[in-house]
């Protein structure tokens, strides 16, 4: 499972990619001047250049990285109980397994943004939708807490 979601974060980020590209250099370039940054309302408060959505895929490629590292070395990994030797090879493997979770969800996460900003500008409607925050802090809480009630069950 944990290669097929590998396979899949390449692929949301190759998207990502695309889609940047494309805002970037294709037939229907962004704007010389795009909003950057909203108030809570919705409303722009910053404008920059269309350079700037670099920064999403820059930011998810150094967090997709340092996911990476880390789920490299599960050998390292401190759970907050005292594990035996016979169960930890078997709590190492869902600690990597929730962080490839997670680093999909990352990654997803940055593209859906990029994907409204640059929505946003070519419609003139920068407004995120309303169920963007509980979703996206749902969908990691909710992964998370899978993940310990798996850990808690896995230590007993």
């Amino acid at each position: 499972m944990r290669r097929s979601l590998h396979i899949l974060t390449l692929f949301v980020f190759a998207w990502m990619a695309f889609i940047t590209v494309a805002a970037l250099v294709g037939p229907n370039k962004l704007p010389a001047r795009i909003p950057t940054h909203f108030d809570a309302a919705g409303e722009p408060n910053n404008w920059s250049g269309p350079q700037t959505l670099l920064g999403l895929p820059f930011g998810a490629l150094v967090i997709y990285g340092i996911l990476t590292l880390v789920e490299r070395r599960p050998e390292s990994f401190n759970f907050n109980a005292r594990v035996s030797a016979d169960k930890r090879p078997r709590l190492q493997a869902l600690a990597v397994d929730m962080i490839a979770w997670l680093r999909l969800e990352v990654v997803l996460l940055f593209t859906w943004i990029q994907s409204l900003l640059i929505a946003g500008v070519r419609s003139s409607h920068s407004t995120p939708p309303p169920a963007f925050l509980p979703v996206v802090f749902g969908v990691l809480i909710v992964t998370i807490a899978v993940y310990v009630i798996q850990f808690r069950r896995a230590a007993k």
